[in-house]
């Protein structure tokens, strides 16, 4: 992101992201393949099925050409540790012949419960951020624990990390923060003066039922570039102040600190249910079931019919059958 912002240009830091990915496969290549057959060995001393280790690699293949299918529909380009040169594990020789080496280890005393017995461990079990972490529908942040929502503005992508909220908007070119902001008695104007050395042209934000700072700052961008940013302090409670910084490419975004600031307020009965954490459920197939009907009434808000399948590793067009354990989303 630094080499995108600071040159603005997306064509060169696709670019370092390739070279880097082609670095890292000259050198890692045969590292990757021992991790493999080492883990295949622990597994067949722990009587596991060495085909196991294939299954897994393939779930992880397809969670790849899925976020590829995504990037595509999304105009940008995927976000994928394996990079452009991996084959499937299904036609990956060497993997397969690793991972074969493995068998002579066996275990011949040591037995594993069947797939089914997981399956029911597994009902319950939260899928996707907790409650704790904020629940993300569209471009809108429900948080329970903490008694708040923000929305972003529409066409911008919310992304929910473990420390703070990044918005971007449709295009890219805009990026907005925020984070909770421990003000420990400060005024905003004194917290953000703190916060950044030039900070400047400062002024009160009005916003309905809170109190709000803003000016304009610069991020050190790297390769000694500084980038020119507008950030906030909002405080809507003595225990509820989130701090903003936003920037662009070519424009500071102005206008979207001031739309999400404003989109902070406390939750409504009915999005105290929105922000419910989402659970798997483990069911039997039904006749006729397909991933397509499972999807239309999922708890998944996007992309339910891949997801579902990349949860019971039938990805692309894999269906249940009937009577077949399998993973859903309430």
């Amino acid at each position: 992101m630094a080499v995108a912002v600071a040159t603005g240009s997306g064509e060169l830091a696709n670019l370092t992201s390739q070279l880097s990915t082609a670095m890292v496969r000259g050198y890692g290549r045969q590292h990757e393949l021992q991790s493999d057959g080492l883990g295949a060995e622990y597994l067949a001393h722990s009587g596991y099925d060495l085909q196991n280790m294939i299954d897994v690699v393939r779930v992880l293949k397809n969670q790849e050409l899925f976020e590829q299918e995504r990037a595509r529909e999304e105009g940008r380009e995927p976000r994928a540790y394996h990079g452009v040169f991996s084959t499937h594990p299904d036609n990956d020789t060497r993997l397969r012949e690793v991972v074969a080496a493995a068998d002579r280890y066996k275990s011949t005393t040591v037995t594993r419960p069947d797939d089914g017995d997981f399956l029911l461990l597994a009902d319950g079990m939260t899928y996707g951020p907790s409650e704790s972490q904020g629940i993300v529908r569209g471009n809108t942040l429900y948080h329970k624990e903490l008694n708040f929502t923000v929305d972003l503005p529409d066409g911008w992508v919310m992304h929910n990390l473990q420390d703070r909220i990044v918005g971007v908007s449709s295009d890219g070119s805009q990026i907005v923060q925020m984070m909770p902001a421990n003000l420990e008695g400060k005024s905003a104007q004194a917290f953000l003066a703190e916060q950044f050395t030039d900070f400047r042209n400062g002024e009160v934000l009005s916003i309905s039922g809170a109190r709000g700072y803003t000016g304009l700052a610069s991020l050190d961008a790297g390769n000694g570039q500084r980038l020119a940013s507008r950030v906030a302090v909002i405080n809507r409670s003595p225990a509820m102040s989130f701090q903003m910084v936003g920037y662009g490419k070519n424009q500071v975004p102005n206008n979207a600190v001031a739309l999400i600031a404003r989109g902070i307020r406390p939750l409504t009965a009915v999005e105290k249910e929105l922000a419910s954490e989402k659970k798997l459920r483990t069911i039997s197939a039904k006749r006729g079931d397909t991933f397509a009907k499972l999807a239309s009434r999922s708890g998944i808000d996007t992309y339910a019919e891949q997801r579902l399948r990349l949860l019971n590793n039938m990805y692309p067009n894999g269906e249940p059958t009937p009577g077949q354990l399998i993973k859903i989303v309430e």
